[in-house]
């Protein structure tokens, strides 16, 4: 049951990256990113021009870097629950799911698991 648990964990916590949207905004943080090397490297902006772009770029990514962590604490929140489920319904005790999810087989099952759960939502 470690193993089903571990399944289970790992499946919410990549279907909470796709709920939660966290792939978007991550995606947007490192658009805005982009876009602000390419102003800082325009030479046909003045200094004030590049500097209110990075500025403006800054507080973007600072909003974004909020974002993306509330969201990913909201992924480890709802992969937390089936692991919690398992352990009140003591059919997996949490400390051996957290230690067969820190070990090479848990890492391998949760990447392939993880991978196959959002297979159907990737872009064509």
């Amino acid at each position: 049951m470690i193993v089903a648990t571990t399944l289970a964990a790992t499946i919410a916590f990549a279907l909470g990256i796709r709920a939660f949207g966290l792939l978007q905004v991550s995606t947007a943080a490192t658009a805005t990113a982009r876009a602000a090397l390419s102003s800082l490297n325009d030479a046909r902006l003045d200094d004030d021009a590049r500097e209110r772009a990075a500025r403006d770029a800054s507080g973007r990514l600072f909003k974004a870097t909020g974002a993306i962590l509330v969201r990913a604490a909201g992924c480890l929140a709802l992969s937390a629950v089936p692991i919690a489920l398992a352990d009140a319904l003591g059919v997996a005790r949490w400390a051996d799911v957290n230690a067969f999810l820190l070990s090479w087989p848990g890492l391998l099952t949760s990447l392939v698991a993880g991978s196959l759960a959002l297979l159907p939502f990737r872009r064509s």
